[in-house]
Parts: structure tokens; C-alpha cells; sequence
């Protein structure tokens, strides 16, 4: 792998991207489609529209051109104004082929054949030439889908940063099917999501082992596998960002080679990810991958010799559900009477839910050992004689209040379920549970510095999913993708709206987006943590319980000196030196492909190589697929002019322009700054 050095990167490249986020007027193509409607009354004829174009492109002025041609509630009627706009448009918009001029015989019959709902073969039969530039139907589809040089519609603008926000990477395909689908779309979609069937990680290693021997590396090809190829996307992004909240990682030494401990963990997320949060609490917290990780498996609560462990207590409580301090419902800090942070929980808090989490195993025998059989991956068990018998003090549920105290029991009354069930319940009914994991999700799968208003309206799906449940992972995610917040464009390209996309992501998109594939026909994508070599971020293995970086974390900058202050979570994983060596090697991955032999994973140019003859074409179809239709003037110029600079000739110059391409958006702010 080389290393490329890029004049004054390291001074400035991380307040370029700082100042992405923060800098009002980030703008982009205008928002428009192409104008076919001539006649202005709100839809598109062929015998009106279509006609009105082919005289005017004839030459045709007056009432000859209007004549039988103006449809039920026109509102431009004068042939004059009809006219202007026609020849204002026709060497842009309604030159289809891309020859540098309106003909008639060509360009209007592909666009009378277009209104008629025709489509491929039948649009372009005998109306273009192969020396045309778009001479097929694909580059000719993609340029009427992304507006006709006017950059795509509010449409598909919506549909594409939706899909950015809701999957591992929107495709063209997709993007364009739920544009064009029936309202309303996005609830549509997330209802069809919601219905998608979920494939177990554990299955897939159960296979492989039947095969031989197994290892973390065959965790990674699972995970990459669903995350890029699996048709439930809205789980898998959603799932990983659970994993981010809730975490178990693979990097404690007694995980290090686990591959059922990890895949086991993953699922039970998975499992719950469009379920329950209190089932999800209570599965999560069986799990033994999470037992191991924060060290309550075999946790002893009647041993004269030491306390129970507290690591899970405190972190169940700190970062898995509630925070260390109180929470209005928007989010907001919940202050007291000197103007101070009211905390959720004190050192007894934890111990006494340390000591709800004692006498807990694996099924079969009380067995503390490390992982590394099939078995391990089953929920554990309460074990008889091993749980504590003390009275447990857990949360308060009002600021000031009340403890909630469990009663102590006997050997004869021993019942660590029943302890467990209280437990679960008092956190899941905490108040703080609603704005902190609502808020969690929005940061992750939207932006990092929501409104208090969108929080408060997430946490209210969180505590009443309309039918009176607490608790309803579908009705929390659908008001997070759906918030107005979230769908709208004007929010989006204001100055405090947007996240980092962290590597993993930038990676994943890459070969989601580009329909990445090998000759093995495997995803085996292994360890991708080292920023040497990798990406800097391996899912399932972050260096610590707190995730690959803190949820708080703001970055020194426009950020971080902002009033109040704003968040860029991702960004404490990204420096100058992070971000030259990750960039060094994804352009490994646009220009070669990711490692090397049969499961050499490589972009799917080919499908892409008829598109390649405009420079435009290309640089709309990447503003679309990877800006979200945000992409800059700037940057639109530069895409176009590097393409250019390819001369069309030898065998590989359609997949050099969209190398070049790529590689330049890749880097822009407009890509790495998710809107």
C-alpha cells in the first residue's frame, strides 16, 4: 500500500470538513426536473407537450404552433411564451442524445416515445446514432431521471438521502423504485422493511464449522455479507447502530477468537432490533457475549471473599439506557436549583444492581470458562446457591424520589429471574430511557446535532407507540427516519445539520453503492481496524466499551467553539493522519479492488461503461447515488473536468472516468459530510 502526501492536508483538511458541517449556504445542483410540461397545466401529454415541443423544434410559430396542442387547464397559451421556453431548453434539456443539438427526427421522438411510457429499446429504436453521446437507452434514461441537466428532483433528492440514512448505501436502482412508488414512500418502505425475514449470524458459522474450523474472520465475512447484500437494510443499518449504543467487542481477550460468543450477540440484537427495547434489555442481557464482555457471567453474590463484579451494572446503566444524568424529554440536561446536572444513580445504585446480577451461567454446567463452542451462544441460566440474598436498591423513577429497593431473600426464597425482572423493569420504565435511546438513534442514523424538538417528538413514539406500548423499536425508528427534521432538504443544508460518515460506513457505501463482487462470489472482508492497512474501524470490535469514539465528543474547530457547542462524534476517530491513510486506501479499493485473488472484491464499472461518453452523466449520476443531490458547483465542475481529461480511447477509459470521478467525490465534503 503507497502513501500519497497532499499539499497542506494535514493543517487543513480537518477544519475543511468541520466547516462542511457547520458553514451555511452548502449548496448544491438546483432541485428541478426536466420541463416537459409546456402547456403549465400540471401534467405531462405527449399530444400536448410532446407536440408542442416537435413544432417549436420545427420551427413552427403562432397559432400554428398551438393549434390543437394546448391540454384541459393550460396556463401558458401564448405561442410566444411557449416558444422561449422551448428554444431556451433545447440545447440543454431536450437534446437526449448529448449531440450539442435539438433535432426533431431524434431527440423529440425519444421524448414524444418517453411520455408515452415508453421505455429501453422502444425509446431509442431508430432515433439515435452510435455516434451520439448517449446512444443507448441507459445513459438516455439516466439523464431525463436526473432532471436533464438540471440536477435530480425534490424526489429523488428525498429518496436518496433517505436511503443514505436508512441502509449500508443507497444503489441507482433504489433510489430511482422509491422515487417513482406510490405514496407515501417512505412509510411504505419501512413498513416492507419491517416485514423483511432476518438471517442468523449463528447459522452461517454453525455451517462453517461444519466445514472445519472457525474463526473471527468468518464473523467479519457474516456481517459484511448482510450488511452489503442482505434485502433488510433497514436492519442491518439499524443494527449496527445498536451495536454502537450497546456494545460488545471482540477485542477483550476473552472474545478475541469467539466467533459464536460474537455472532450469538449480534443476533440477539438483530432479534430485537424491530422489536421490544425491554425484551431487548432482557435478551441482551443474557446474552453470555455480553456477560463475558463486561464480566457478570459467573458472577458470585454469596462468596465472603469479594463483592459482585459492578462492570455490567454500570455500564447497563451508563451507556445502555439511561445516562448519567437526568433528561428531559427533549434530551436537555435536567437541572437543580444551583443550576447543576441531577444525576441518575450513585454508587449504591450500582451495587445493588451488581448484586441482581449474580448467579447466572451457561446452560448445562456452571462452567466459567472462556468461549469457543456452539453452546456457548445459548441464553444463560440462574444457577441455585450462587445469586445474592441481600436487599438490591436500583434507580428512582422521579428526580428527586424514592429508590425503588428489592426485598432480600432466603435460600429457601432464592429467585435470581425474579430480581432480574424487577431490575430490567425499573430501568426500562425510567424516564431518561425514552430521550436518551431515541436521541442515540437519531445521532447515528441521521445527525449528530438534532433539535430538542425532534428529540422530544422521537421520545413520545418511545413512551406511547400510539396504541398505549412503551417501548416499540418500530415506532421509535419510523418517527426518527420520518421526522420532518430528517426529510426535509431545507433543514438538511442548514448549518448545524449532517454527521462524519465514520470509515466503516464510507467503506460499506463504496461497495454497496457500486454492487462490489468477486470471482469466489464471497464477501470476505477480514479485519479492517488497522489505519495503516484498513479502515480504522472494524465493526464488532471497538477498542472499548464507550464505542470507536465518544457520543460527546466535539472537535476542536468551528464545532467545538461554537455557542452552544455542537457534537461531531465521528470526528474522534478522524485526524489528519487517519483521514490521508484511509483515504490512501480506499482509492485501492475504487482503482484495484479490495485485497487480491478469488475473493478480490471489485466495483461493478462495467454496468456504468455506457454512461462514461458524457462527463455530465457522470457527475449527475454521483451527485444523485452518493451527494444526496447536495453536491457543490464546485465540485460538479471538477468531477467534469477530470472526467474529460480521459480521452476515449483503449480498452479501459469508460471505467477510468468513473475511477477519476469517484475518487474525487469520495474526498469532497459533500460526500464525507452525510446531509
Amino acid at each position: 500500500m503507497h502513501t500519497m502526501e497532499w499539499p497542506g492536508i494535514r493543517s487543513r483538511v480537518l477544519q475543511l470538513l468541520c466547516c462542511a458541517m457547520f458553514a451555511a449556504g452548502f449548496g448544491g445542483s438546483a432541485a428541478a426536473q426536466c420541463i416537459f410540461d409546456i402547456d403549465g397545466n400540471g401534467q405531462v401529454d405527449a399530444l400536448t407537450d410532446g407536440m408542442l415541443i416537435l413544432r417549436a423544434g420545427l420551427g413552427m410559430t403562432g397559432a400554428a404552433l398551438t393549434q390543437g396542442a394546448l391540454g384541459p387547464n393550460a396556463s401558458r397559451t401564448d405561442p410566444t411564451a411557449i416558444l422561449n421556453l422551448v428554444n431556451s431548453n433545447k440545447a440543454t434539456q431536450y437534446d437526449l442524445d448529448g449531440s450539442g443539438a435539438f433535432d426533431s427526427a431524434t431527440d423529440g421522438t425519444m421524448i414524444m416515445r418517453i411520455m408515452l411510457g415508453l421505455t429501453g429499446d422502444s425509446v431509442t429504436a431508430g432515433a439515435t446514432a452510435n455516434s451520439s453521446p448517449r446512444a443507448d437507452w441507459n445513459s438516455i434514461d439516466l439523464f431525463v431521471q436526473g432532471g436533464c441537466g438540471a440536477g435530480p428532483s425534490a424526489q429523488l433528492k428525498d429518496a436518496a438521502r433517505f436511503l443514505t440514512q436508512a441502509t449500508w448505501g443507497p444503489t441507482h436502482a433504489e433510489i430511482l423504485a422509491l422515487a417513482s412508488s406510490p405514496p407515501p414512500q417512505v412509510d411504505n418502505w419501512i413498513t416492507q422493511q419491517f416485514a423483511q425475514p432476518r438471517v442468523n449470524h449463528l447459522d452461517f458459522i454453525n455451517a462453517r464449522a461444519a466445514l472445519g474450523t472457525v474463526s473471527t474472520s468468518d464473523t467479519y465475512q457474516s456481517f459484511w455479507t448482510q450488511a452489503l447484500t442482505g434485502p433488510d437494510q433497514l436492519r442491518q443499518r439499524v443494527n449496527y447502530a445498536l451495536s454502537q449504543i450497546i456494545v460488545v467487542s471482540d477485542q477483550k481477550d476473552a472474545l478475541v477468537n469467539s466467533p459464536w460468543a460474537i455472532a450469538g450477540y449480534y443476533d440477539a440484537l438483530a432479534k430485537n432490533s424491530f422489536g421490544n427495547f425491554r425484551t431487548l434489555l432482557e435478551d441482551i442481557t443474557k446474552n453470555p457475549g455480553m456477560a463475558i464482555y463486561l464480566d457478570w457471567r459467573c458472577n458470585e453474590g454469596q462468596s465472603a471473599a469479594s463483592l459482585p463484579n459492578e462492570n455490567y451494572a454500570r455500564e447497563l446503566m451508563q451507556l445502555f439506557s439511561i445516562g448519567t444524568v437526568w433528561l428531559n424529554q427533549d434530551g436537555t440536561p435536567m437541572l437543580d436549583g444551583s443550576g447543576n446536572p441531577i444525576p441518575t444513580y450513585d454508587q449504591s445504585v450500582v451495587q445493588g444492581f451488581a448484586k441482581v446480577f449474580t448467579g447466572w451461567a451457561n446452560a448445562g454446567t456452571y462452567w466459567c470458562h472462556y468461549p469457543d463452542t456452539p453452546g456457548w451462544s445459548d441464553p444463560m441460566i440462574p444457577w441455585q446457591g450462587h445469586h445474592s440474598l441481600d436487599s438490591k436498591k436500583l434507580l428512582s423513577l422521579t428526580p428527586p424520589g424514592p429508590n425503588v429497593v428489592l426485598a432480600a431473600q432466603t435460600p429457601a426464597t432464592e429467585n435470581a429471574q425474579a430480581d432480574l425482572t424487577a431490575a430490567l423493569d425499573n430501568i426500562f420504565n425510567h424516564p431518561n430511557v425514552a430521550p436518551y435511546i431515541g436521541k442515540q438513534l437519531i445521532k447515528f442514523l441521521v445527525t449528530s446535532n438534532p433539535s430538542s424538538g425532534y428529540v422530544s417528538r422521537v421520545a413520545a413514539k418511545f413512551n406511547d407507540n400510539g396504541s398505549g406500548v412503551r417501548g416499540d423499536l418500530q415506532a421509535v425508528i419510523r418517527a426518527v427516519l420520518t421526522d420532518t427534521e430528517a426529510r426535509d432538504l431545507t433543514v438538511a443544508l442548514g448549518p448545524t445539520f449532517g454527521k462524519l460518515r465514520e470509515p466503516a460506513m464510507r467503506f460499506g457505501n463504496m461497495l454497496r453503492t457500486f454492487h462490489a463482487t468477486a470471482a469466489s462470489q464471497r464477501i470476505r472482508i477480514n479485519d479492517i481496524s488497522d489505519p495503516r492497512f484498513g479502515m480504522g474501524q472494524q465493526p464488532l470490535s471497538s477498542p472499548t466499551v464507550f464505542n470507536f469514539y465518544p457520543f460527546d465528543y466535539s472537535p476542536p474547530g468551528p464545532l467545538g467553539s461554537a455557542v452552544p457547542q455542537l457534537l461531531g462524534p465521528e470526528f474522534g476517530i478522524t485526524d489528519s493522519t487517519t483521514l490521508v491513510t484511509f483515504s490512501n486506501n480506499m482509492k485501492e479499493v475504487i482503482f484495484a479492488g479490495w485485497i487480491s485473488g478469488p475473493d478480490e472484491l471489485v466495483l461493478d464499472y462495467a454496468s456504468l461503461a455506457s454512461l462514461a461518453t458524457v462527463p455530465t452523466d457522470i457527475a449527475d449520476y454521483l451527485n444523485l447515488v452518493m451527494a444526496g443531490g447536495v453536491m457543490s458547483p464546485t465540485t460538479y465542475a471538477q468531477i467534469v473536468f477530470a472526467v474529460a481529461q480521459v480521452p476515449m480511447t483503449g480498452s479501459s477509459w469508460q471505467s477510468d472516468r468513473w475511477k477519476n470521478a469517484i475518487w474525487i467525490l469520495f474526498n469532497s465534503p459533500e460526500y464525507i459530510i452525510q446531509r
